[in-house]
């Protein structure tokens, strides 16, 4: 996935929706805990906001050169929020009505991350934007061991990679369990860490310049430990 700039009409539009698709529950998280919209109003504007930005074309100005994707799409979030109350504003006043751009996949909002009461708009954001991008990096590798028949193993790598699962036991009761070795496990979990960070890259790095991309990393994995 990258964040076209021309090329096949087909190709970037098929980019876009993917990227707008892993991040749309933290967009609906800003609308709740920042712009106070109630859970369907949220909604609602996160699926008009997410259509105008496909079908404006205006996820091609984003550029890593100047700034994280998470502040354009924050930016931009917040200029479409205060011109839709302008809208609404002007509607009441006697004005036209407000225009709802094209459909966009639906199912982005699924595992919702409710926030906790003590943290901060921004902070919540973070998160759930981190948990997005875990949850597609995480997407990528089941659909592979899916198709050679691994969903069992993946859901164990996952959980010592993702929970940070360590104890010596562990390993030793689950590698018999596998029917394999402790020293073979510990192998397997390494390169599930490996495949999971390229994963990882492979969603970010059209975000944020290539000397920025271990540091996003390091910064997804501290939001996701808090």
């Amino acid at each position: 996935m990258s964040i076209p700039r021309g090329g096949n009409d087909k190709d970037s539009l098929n980019a876009l929706e993917e990227l707008c698709r892993i991040y749309r529950h933290p967009v609906y998280i800003a609308l709740r805990h920042k712009h106070r919209y109630s859970h369907h109003d949220a909604e609602d504007v996160a699926h008009s906001f997410i259509s105008w930005l496909i079908h404006g074309g205006y996820l091609r100005r984003a550029d890593p050169a100047k700034g994280r994707f998470r502040t354009f799409l924050l930016t931009y979030l917040d200029n479409f929020v205060a011109n839709q109350k302008r809208k609404q504003y002007a509607k009441k006043r006697g004005g036209g009505a407000i225009h709802v751009p094209a459909e966009f996949p639906s199912d982005t909002n699924r595992d919702a991350v409710e926030p906790s009461d003590e943290n901060t708009p921004d902070k919540e954001f973070d998160r759930a934007w981190t948990l997005a991008t875990f949850r597609a990096a995480l997407d990528r590798l089941r659909a592979k061991f899916a198709e050679e028949n691994r969903l069992a193993e993946f859901e164990v790598l996952q959980d010592f990679v993702i929970r940070k699962r360590d104890a010596n036991d562990s390993y030793a009761n689950v590698a018999a369990k596998l029917g394999i070795n402790e020293v073979a496990l510990r192998q397997r979990v390494s390169r599930f860490a490996r495949k999971f960070r390229q994963a990882l890259e492979d969603i970010i790095r059209p975000m944020v310049r290539e000397a920025e991309l271990d540091d996003e990393l390091s910064y997804l994995w501290r939001c996701f430990e808090k």
